[in-house]
């Protein structure tokens, strides 16, 4: 696409790597850091519905959180972080930040500690629930080129997406008037995902039927 041989002609000019390349020309590789965009597993949710803590829980033989981060690390996101204030969380050989201080589990504590530790531009937020998610998924949002979020079928998932550290001002004025987390992302285009890649697990017949899937 001409926009894409653009960005390819900013990259070369030393403007920030977010802006995404012509995939033909094999940029990014997988696993190759996308300079410029960082990565934050949501991982320190209540997991009530799911009875133990969903983060911890072992996929194909690996914690969620970590399968999850694994994922986004692949895509090209870099550094990548679990967040969540669980000690557990912080054994499991990964970086890793607490959530930001404040009342409860309202999703956007982990949010606002990884905009307030990124030293990128950009930081991809992602739940940990997500057993599905593909790297490929993962990229369509960054080929997107900037801040965006993720949308599939009739749904917006308000935390998966790229958001610039800019809105930690506005993240931080959400989470402490414990406001809704759709509101940080409510002007964010939006890019479709498949909804399977996007399928949350918040009960153990969730994980069950993602085992039946894969």
């Amino acid at each position: 696409e001409p926009g894409d041989r653009v960005a390819v002609q900013l990259l070369a000019q030393g403007l920030p790597g977010w802006i995404c390349a012509d995939p033909a020309m094999g940029w990014p590789r997988q696993g190759q850091p996308v300079n410029g965009v960082a990565g934050a597993v949501l991982a320190g949710g209540a997991s009530r519905r799911m009875g133990a803590d969903k983060a911890l829980i072992p996929v194909d033989g690996v914690p969620l959180a970590v399968r999850t981060a694994q994922t986004l690390r692949a895509a090209g996101c870099g550094p990548v972080w679990l967040v969540g204030s669980q000690p557990a969380l912080h054994n499991l050989d990964w970086p890793s930040l607490p959530d930001a201080p404040g009342a409860g589990h309202h999703p956007l504590r982990g949010v606002v500690a990884a905009l307030r530790a990124s030293t990128q531009p950009l930081v991809l937020i992602c739940p940990c629930d997500l057993p599905a998610l593909t790297a490929d998924a993962v990229r369509r949002l960054l080929d997107h080129g900037g801040p965006c979020v993720a949308h599939s079928g009739d749904r917006r998932h308000h935390l998966l997406a790229v958001l610039p550290v800019t809105l930690l001002q506005r993240a931080q004025q959400i989470m402490d008037q414990q406001g809704p987390a759709r509101l940080l992302v409510a002007d964010l285009p939006a890019v479709t995902l498949d909804p399977q890649t996007t399928a949350n697990a918040n009960t153990p017949a969730d994980l069950l039927a993602h085992g039946r899937r894969s």
